[in-house]
Order: structure tokens, then sequence, then C-alpha cells
């Protein structure tokens, strides 16, 4: 497998007991048909820091998540970075869409879009939100905040 995906490229992986086919689209043209399934960012604060989240302190992501009520995919990102990283984007550049097709498994046939984003941060104090069933002790503690900064090499 390359270690870059090529534009508009499928790429073949399993999750969960299905099989699913992703490729990436580059902004500039429509946004890829399927379902809105939310926004993502690599998360950058004013002095070069890159932020993580973690639910357990094992496994560490961007902040993502999937839009409520209407939103749009910009609207989607500052309440997921806002809500998992208590930091306000100041400003984002759209780096393009994941289009996820499931091929086998009980989701045949679902697509699920996400946007992919540059954003540049200002961490708040550190109060994480409850989202979606998660309760609030399962996030970092203000303590801990400082792990979940990386210095950009």
């Amino acid at each position: 497998m390359d270690h870059v995906a090529i534009d508009g490229r499928e790429y073949e992986f399993e999750d969960a007991g299905q099989v699913w086919l992703a490729s990436w689209v580059p902004p500039g043209g429509s946004v890829p048909e399927g379902t809105h399934h939310g926004s993502g960012a690599v998360c950058r604060t004013n002095d070069d820091q890159i932020v993580l989240i973690s639910q357990d302190g094992l496994s560490w992501d961007h902040p993502a998540g999937r839009p409520e009520n209407h939103e749009d995919w910009r609207e989607t990102l500052d309440r997921e970075v806002l809500e998992e990283a208590c930091a306000v984007v100041e400003s984002a550049e759209l780096l393009g869409f994941v289009k996820g097709r499931c091929v086998q498994g009980k989701e045949a046939n679902l697509v699920l879009v996400r946007a992919l984003w540059s954003a540049n941060i200002r961490l708040q104090e550190w109060r994480p939100q409850s989202s979606r069933g998660v309760s609030q002790s399962s996030f970092r503690t203000e303590s801990d905040i400082q792990s979940m900064a990386c210095r950009i090499a």
C-alpha cells in the first residue's frame, strides 16, 4: 500500500468485521456524496504545539466528531474542538474530505464523508464537556493538559 493517498483512489480496510473502501477527496471541487459524518482537525496553538485528545490516556487522536442538528462542516469542527480540547478555533483551512464506503458487512452500501482541517486554535481553561454519553471523568485532568500538546519538531 502507498504511504500517501492518491486523490480519488479507494483503499480497502476492515473495521469491526466490515470491509470499507476509503478515498481522499481534495477541496475545491464538489463535496463528495454521502452522509455528512463530521469534521476533524490537526489543531495548532500559537506557540506551535499540536493538541491531541484522549479518553483513556493510552489512545490519542485529533479532535473530531459528528454533526449535531444541522451543523455545517465548520460548525461541527468549532464545537468539537471546544468540547474535546477546550479550545477555540481562530482560523481553519479545509484540507479535504475522506469518503468511506462500506462494501461488506451490516452497513453495506453506507457512504460516510468527513471533512479534515488544519486549525489554528486558542486553548481555554481546561473544562472538558460531556459529549454523547462520555463522562467528564474519562477525559484527561487539568494537571495532564501539558501531556496533550506535543511540540512540533
